[in-house]
């Protein structure tokens, strides 16, 4: 029976299925037949040809959506097979793929990709797939639609990214993959909110603050992420962390002026004469010891010009004050003027 089936043409095929179809849709006031009922049940199970010829009808989109939305991977594999048309949509204007990666269908996602289906598309909302993606737990998802050319900064109808709906709905395992990705961090929505003051949880925040967020960007109320965790009681440990790395930044500016003045007072250690430098030590030595010592000054003033000329504007690279350097090498030199000096070499023909 399958084989006779087969060998028969679509229009033979659709008459067969109608005839079946009916023992089920029998009303006891009225009988109808519903042509997207059809398509549906033929999706379902598995009936291509049947499928396909009632796309061409005109019929299944709304079957596809609703296959779609039921997660019924045997009824989406048929409707791909079969040709149907991937950017249809649902009531709410979004599409097949906007709905897989909202619902977490990893699977369906990877066959609507494969189907050329648009990882651009929009929902009335302006949300991409992306958008949706990062609501949800499904990683993966997030990846293929990156890997799949997604913009990672596109913005919705409220100018909102990605990354900030991952961050607001509490997802930190988005917000680390679309910071590994390149999302841009400071990119402000509608309300001039970055990721940062949309964060509602401490992991998405504390991830936003070691990527080097702006700790005090503004909204268009002038409010920071500091001052909306402070107003919120539920958010007293999002409240600590943002205090704690506003207060590093502000020792780490302090200190970035320490070592530029560090820079300059080198500078002119560099450029000064060699009276200049002995008036350093305050008292004067003979001839050798302070070329010695001369020598020990230059050298160490050039290490640490080139430790902190590399390190001018990574705070943390370099933890000294001049104060703290300038002991050191006075203590050096000090040492170096206690010492004895070393034995001349005899001159030749001298016994």
């Amino acid at each position: 029976m399958r084989g006779e089936i087969i060998k028969a043409s679509p229009q033979a095929l659709i008459k067969t299925a109608e005839k079946d179809f009916r023992k089920w849709t029998w009303d006891k006031h009225f009988f109808t037949l519903s042509k997207e009922k059809l398509v549906r049940k033929s999706a379902e199970e598995g009936n291509i040809e049947i499928t396909k010829y009632l796309l061409s009808k005109g019929y299944g989109g709304k079957s596809f959506m609703t296959a779609i939305e039921n997660q019924n991977n045997v009824a989406i594999k048929t409707f791909l097979e079969a040709g149907i048309d991937c950017e249809t949509t649902n009531k709410d204007g979004a599409t097949a793929l906007s709905v897989a990666a909202h619902t977490g269908q990893s699977s369906v996602v990877q066959m609507l990709i494969k189907a050329d289906a648009d990882i651009e598309t929009r929902d009335q909302k302006g949300n991409t797939p992306l958008f949706k993606a990062a609501t949800t737990e499904e990683f993966a998802i997030v990846k293929m639609l990156l890997k799949a050319g997604a913009n990672i900064n596109e913005r919705n109808e409220f100018r909102q990214t990605a990354l900030m709906w991952a961050a607001y709905k509490k997802n930190p395992g988005v917000v680390e993959i679309l910071l590994k990705a390149g999302a841009n961090i400071e990119l402000k929505n509608d309300a001039d909110c970055t990721a940062l003051i949309l964060a509602e949880d401490v992991n998405s925040l504390s991830l936003l603050v070691e990527a080097g967020a702006d700790l005090d960007v503004k909204d268009k109320g002038g409010r920071r992420a500091l001052d909306w965790a402070q107003k919120n009681q539920n958010q007293n440990e999002m409240a600590t962390l943002l205090k704690t790395a506003m207060d590093k930044k502000l020792q780490n500016k302090k200190d970035l002026e320490a070592k530029k003045q560090t820079l300059k007072s080198i500078n002119k250690w560099s450029v000064s004469s060699d009276q200049e430098k002995e008036k350093v030590f305050h008292v004067t030595y003979d001839s050798e010891t302070k070329t010695r010592m001369k020598y020990i000054f230059d050298f160490n003033a050039q290490i640490l010009f080139t430790e902190i000329k590399s390190g001018e504007d990574e705070p943390n690279l370099l933890e000294k004050d001049f104060a703290a350097v300038n002991a050191t090498l006075l203590e050096k030199a000090e040492q170096v003027r206690k010492s004895p000096p070393a034995p001349r070499p005899a001159r030749l023909g001298k016994p």
